[in-house]
């Protein structure tokens, strides 16, 4: 009987949402590369994973025994993941799109925004990255990748930090600036404590930052966009105006020049005229 105590989503690093051709897949990348016999690290921790891998996917590959599994988790109040779980399975997965790279590549090459959508799921989760990789080239849906990678952002936010939106948002500066620490203590208290009411979240979020002693005003860079889209970047939009105002001053430039001449022209023909006046 599997124990609904075990996050066996996180074990893979995916998200309960996932499609089960998609999770088959994920879960023969990962049982490849942990195969004691080939497996790079020691033999006793290939072991082990292949152990947790096998012990998941019993569950989780089995359409049935995996609705059994979600309906014990939901009666039981696990409604938040568990983020040091899915930690784990995120510096694991860290190298495991190169089983997937050959195809990726292909990918890229006819569809090159998948590419940049699976960044920014890996600026928030290596795991999260390697699933959208592994969703994409089992739906092989590539022509709206945005839509998918906000959906598999917002739920990675739901099912980690509940569904606050002034929580999320903070997690997100967090795990930008380096700290997930930070997101792990968020994800503890809210597995232990629930989401915290509209009114307590200032509350819930100060007490986060004096715990974990992080001020987020201090040296943060740009923040990871949850809904980012095709939409141009500020370096983009800036480098269109830069533009756009060089080529105005260009065209400035060049009538500046023909008026020149045609004073220097008028001038010229005054002396010339002004000379043959004299001279008679």
């Amino acid at each position: 009987m599997s124990d609904t105590l075990k996050d066996y989503y996180a074990l893979f690093g995916v998200l309960p949402s996932i499609e089960q051709a998609a999770l088959s897949a994920v879960y023969r990348a990962l049982i490849k590369r942990y195969h004691p016999d080939i497996y790079s690290g020691g033999r006793e921790d290939a072991e082990r994973i292949s152990r947790d891998l096998n012990e998941a996917y019993e569950v989780l590959g089995d359409p049935a025994r995996r609705a059994d599994y979600d309906r014990k988790r939901a009666a039981s109040g696990e409604f938040s993941g568990d983020y040091q779980q899915a930690g784990r399975s995120d510096s694991r997965t860290r190298d495991e799109a190169g089983e997937v790279t050959k195809d990726w590549e292909f990918v890229v090459r006819y569809y090159p925004a998948v590419e940049s959508q699976r960044v920014r799921l890996v600026q928030l989760s290596s795991a999260l990255g390697f699933s959208f990789q592994i969703a994409v080239l089992e739906s092989r849906v590539f022509d709206n990748p945005q839509k998918t990678a906000n959906g598999m952002i917002a739920e990675y936010l739901r099912q980690y930090f509940g569904s606050h939106e002034t929580v999320q948002q903070f997690v997100l500066r967090a795990v930008q600036a380096g700290r997930k620490d930070v997101a792990l203590e968020v994800n503890r208290a809210i597995r232990a404590l629930g989401t915290p009411k509209r009114h307590q979240v200032e509350n819930f979020l100060e007490r986060i930052r004096s715990h974990c002693d992080w001020d987020e005003n201090s040296n943060m860079p740009p923040p990871i966009n949850r809904y980012d889209g095709d939409r141009a970047t500020n370096t983009e939009t800036n480098a269109a105006t830069t533009a756009g105002t060089t080529g105005a001053q260009d065209v400035d430039d060049a009538v500046d020049s023909k008026v020149r001449w045609f004073l220097f022209g008028l001038a010229i023909l005054g002396i010339l005229v002004i000379a043959a006046i004299l001279g008679k």
